[in-house]
């Protein structure tokens, strides 16, 4: 079969052409327009957001959407690539499953420390640091009954499975407070925005796929993770990577969706696709963590 052809106009499945039988036609556009990737791509899921600083002064952002009595409450700590996933919560948020409250500072995921992406000489390293140490104290503050983050940090071009020893201690540190944490493997990074090779080879799938060796290690997510967290009952991983690279490449469209916004965010058409895995690997993810699931939380 092949992956890169689009089902009609009205239903390009994206995702559901890797879980599910989907009968394709080669004759649809592909969806959504390269023109509207900047600015309509981002996560949405019916969020409220307001601006917070740390008594230093640096600033984050803080969103939350769902009925203050769901019982499911859930806390994002990290940066872009943690955002990114949120859009997949949104069927839980708006059948009463699940509260969500994110706190986000761009290019700084979740640590102790403040350099993990940016650099230890990176002029918003203090600032990071400085948010890093305030959202895990509100998390714990908040004591909500999971904290949803990314684990690793995938660098452009390269496959290796990188945790840092911040990531790892933030982990600690919010699982001896009493918080499970589902930590999702990143992901994958490339070295050009998918949109730029297809306006140069005629939206040509084929010619703009990246070999999967490229970017992502042929690894299990949880039984790589740091031993530390490995060997913690509080602390679990989810992988989805397999809906974004297989059969040894990662190409630009599945399912009739460009997959990436630029080189290493999804875009939200394609997570809307990935949902029902999302929320079946969630399930699984609380489970190995030791928390009920509410009947609410139903897969898509």
């Amino acid at each position: 079969m092949d992956w890169m052809l689009a089902s009609t106009p009205v239903d390009n499945p994206g995702a559901a052409v890797l879980t599910g039988p989907v009968a394709l036609s080669p004759f649809a556009e592909v969806q959504p327009p390269l023109a509207t990737l900047e600015n309509g791509q981002w996560e949405e899921w019916g969020q409220d957001c307001i601006q917070r600083h740390t008594e230093s002064g640096a600033e984050f952002r803080e969103c939350s959407a769902g009925s203050p009595s769901a019982p499911l409450n859930v806390v994002a700590l990290g940066d872009s690539h943690t955002e990114n996933w949120l859009t997949a919560f949104a069927p839980a948020i708006e059948s009463g499953a699940i509260r969500l409250t994110s706190w986000f500072r761009g290019a700084c995921p979740l640590s102790t420390a403040g350099s993990d992406k940016l650099g230890a000489d990176h002029p918003d390293t203090p600032d990071c640091e400085a948010v890093n140490l305030e959202r895990i104290a509100l998390a714990i503050d908040m004591n909500p009954n999971v904290v949803f983050t990314t684990g690793n940090i995938a660098d452009a071009g390269s496959p290796e499975l990188r945790f840092t020893d911040g990531f790892i201690e933030a982990a600690e540190q919010l699982s001896r407070a009493g918080l499970p944490v589902v930590a999702m493997r990143d992901i994958p990074r490339h070295d050009e925005r998918a949109s730029i090779c297809l306006e140069e080879n005629a939206m040509d799938g084929a010619a703009c796929s990246v070999p999967v060796d490229e970017v992502l290690a042929s690894l299990d997510f949880n039984t790589s993770l740091p031993e530390a967290l490995w060997e913690n009952p509080m602390v679990t991983g989810m992988d989805l990577t397999a809906l974004i690279c297989f059969d040894g490449t990662c190409p630009p469209v599945i399912g009739g969706i460009l997959t990436y916004i630029d080189d290493n965010h999804l875009t939200r058409a394609y997570i809307e696709t990935m949902t029902p895995s999302f929320i079946d690997e969630f399930k699984n993810a609380l489970h190995a963590v030791g928390q009920p699931i509410p009947p609410a939380l139903t897969t898509p």
